[in-house]
């Protein structure tokens, strides 16, 4: 057999429907806290769509235009649920042991992405612009000065690793 025959047999097996969209489940996994997963998934697609849209249309867009304000609302609102479904399902994995068997690896990458995304969650809260994203920003500062962190400020948020 060629190698673009197997690669072509391999690539139909992936990708075909039966693969990502089973027609049947296995009955333990019926339940609503096997949805955390995709839900989990399914937030942080409209938090990166959301984002995307907000980048490329800039601040003042999303703090004076209505649809820009709105957007702005989803985007605050997908970063919730994106949150609260992810340390849920987190526990979840946890908790059921299916981190198991070979799997270890996964939850430990999981893992990494939810202390990567408190990070980006917290700078992207500041970026608000608000009172209290300004407060979280004066507290944040003082704190990171207290650590030894006092290259970053908080309260600048076009800092310029370059420019320093």
């Amino acid at each position: 057999m060629n190698w673009t025959v197997y690669v072509r047999t391999q690539m139909r097996a992936l990708f075909s429907l039966d693969t990502w969209l089973p027609t049947e489940l296995p009955e333990y996994a019926v339940g609503l806290m096997y949805t955390l997963g995709s839900l989990t998934a399914s937030s942080f697609v409209i938090l990166v769509l959301s984002g995307i849209i907000m980048a490329a249309n800039g601040p003042q867009w999303w703090t004076i235009s209505s649809v820009g304000f709105y957007l702005r609302g989803i985007h605050f609102w997908s970063v919730q649920a994106f949150f609260f479904f992810m340390i849920l399902h987190l526990l979840r994995v946890f908790f059921s042991g299916a981190w198991r068997g070979g799997r270890e690896r996964t939850w430990l990458l999981g893992t990494l992405a939810l202390f990567v995304a408190i990070p980006t969650a917290f700078t992207g809260y500041l970026m608000r612009g608000d009172f209290y994203s300004q407060w979280n920003a004066v507290q944040s500062k003082d704190g990171l000065n207290a650590l030894g962190f006092a290259w970053f400020n908080p309260l600048n948020a076009g800092q310029c690793m370059d420019c320093m």
